[in-house]
């Protein structure tokens, strides 16, 4: 008995022993982040685990209405930011995008208060920017807190192509909350985009959203609906978490219909319009079969959910995180080839635009020439060699050589700004993609996948410039790729 006793308790001091060594008692254990473990909702479950890598980033806590009937958004949100710049900030700058003359809208603050202070800010750069001036400088890794109240403002637009109102059965309001701008060499990045290329250039963030909007309206946004909450009347209140987003997009409308699909571990809808039942069907299944196979090749997609929504862009298509707008044009049975391919080249900017950011400005060739090449992949792994060809021939090859034929021709590398409307997506996207052609066929395709896989893996979540792209296909290779890129890049 008294041996068993002494057993016993050596075996508490060795336990005790062993919890002191590890520092990690269950008094010792760091309470669970709320707003982290929320997020995970909005991920994959193989791709939980990278809420260690979004620690510190900024982080939107939202409460907004939207009135139909006005088209407008109100509300308010808290910004955490971490200053990760490695310098003081005197001043936070936020992006007001819905201001930009091809979105046709208004975004404007009431308020900003840091605490109980009122803080002083100024429009620039053509009203999309807001600049936030601290009352004292916001030191290297420490955390700001910044409420913002603001007001957004659509309008109800006839033309083919709108990207921010009401049109066609949809209020469409991507971007349109207050954005922190990204921080540059230079300081906060303030660029007022050509209307002919995109025009978001953030940082990823998470989101949390509550959203009030009348019961009426079908909507949807980016991220994963964590609940829906009555909110008196006839209106409904949905708590959103985003996942990782450079973006937030809201879109809603009374007669949208949706059909969904799982794709791996993905689970995705598409929304459209009731005359365009078959259409909408047809891009569930281009897009649930693009997104498996991108996984296959990349790396998976980490959202729990991908939306493919009908817009009224005509025949054009826009990414956002989460979200893919396709214009409405294409949902008709005659432009189901052009309604294919568009969807495969949106679902891909989920791995190059928002997982792997990069800048849409300065070089867009590096996420849409990329996109559009391995839309090669969808159709010669669903279709066959052949098809891939002809989608080159025609897509790319014959439009580039248009470009030579008429003296228009130049290197893909170039700031959106430096190209003629007319020129940009022969050049960017055409051109471009026959660069990561010549890319692949120089190094092979098991190298050119593994590039991409890697470089998925080492910029996930960050911004990624040309240099660390090429870094990723010549280690792949092991060759140096550097003429290719002058010849095609430069123009050297």
């Amino acid at each position: 008995m008294k041996r068993g006793v002494a057993a016993l308790a050596v075996l508490i001091v060795l336990w005790c022993g062993l919890v002191w060594l590890s520092g990690c008692g269950p008094d010792d254990a760091p309470p669970p982040d709320p707003f982290l473990e929320r997020q995970r909702a909005a991920l994959v479950p193989s791709c939980q685990d990278d809420l260690a890598l979004l620690v510190g980033v900024p982080r939107y806590v939202v409460t907004a209405t939207l009135n139909a009937a006005d088209l407008t958004l109100t509300g308010r949100q808290t910004i955490r930011y971490v200053n990760r710049t490695g310098k003081p900030l005197r001043d936070i700058v936020l992006r007001l995008y819905p201001n930009l003359p091809q979105y046709i809208g208004g975004l404007g603050l009431d308020e900003v208060r840091r605490g109980e202070k009122v803080l002083e800010w100024s429009y620039e750069a053509e009203d999309t920017a807001a600049r936030v001036i601290l009352p004292q400088p916001l030191a290297p890794q420490e955390t700001l807190a910044l409420d913002v109240e603001f007001h957004a403002k659509a309008q109800a637009i006839n033309q083919d192509y709108v990207l921010y109102g009401q049109a066609r059965g949809l209020l469409s309001l991507p971007s349109t909350l207050p954005l922190l701008a990204t921080f540059g060499a230079d300081g906060w990045r303030v660029d007022i985009a050509e209307s002919h290329g995109d025009a978001v250039l953030a940082d990823v963030a998470l989101f949390e959203v509550r959203l009030t909007a009348p019961e009426t309206l079908a909507v949807v946004t980016t991220g994963t609906v964590f609940t829906t909450t009555r909110a008196g009347g006839t209106r409904l209140t949905y708590h959103i978490v985003s996942g990782p987003a450079r973006d937030f997009g809201i879109l809603a409308g009374p007669e949208l219909r949706v059909v969904q699909a799982q794709a791996d571990e993905t689970t995705v809808y598409s929304y459209y319009q009731p005359a365009h039942a078959d259409g909408g069907r047809a891009a569930l299944w281009q897009a649930a079969a693009a997104l498996r196979i991108y996984n296959r090749l990349f790396g998976p997609c980490p959202l729990a959910e991908f939306k493919i929504v009908e817009a009224p862009l005509g025949v054009r298509g826009m990414e956002y995180p989460g979200l893919s707008l396709i214009g409405d044009g294409l949902y008709a049975p005659a432009n189901r080839d052009d309604l294919e391919f568009l969807v495969a080249h949106e679902v891909g900017h989920q791995w190059w635009y928002n997982l792997v950011g990069n800048d849409p400005l300065l070089s867009p060739w590096q996420d849409e020439g990329l996109t559009e090449y391995n839309t090669a992949f969808y159709y010669r792994l669903l279709y066959g060699q052949a098809r891939a060809a002809e989608l080159k021939r025609v897509r790319w090859t014959i439009p580039t050589e248009s470009l030579v034929k008429r003296g228009r021709d130049a290197p893909i590398g170039k700031p959106v700004a430096d190209y003629p409307a007319a020129d940009y997506e022969a050049i960017v996207y055409a051109k471009g993609a026959l660069f990561f052609d010549a890319i692949r066929q120089a190094i092979g395709d098991e190298a050119y996948f593994k590039a991409l896989r890697t470089y998925r893996r080492d910029y996930a979540y960050r911004i990624a410039g040309p240099a660390d792209l090429l870094r990723a296909f010549e280690q792949a290779g092991g060759r140096p790729l550097d003429a290719l890129y002058r010849q095609w890049v430069r123009g050297e």
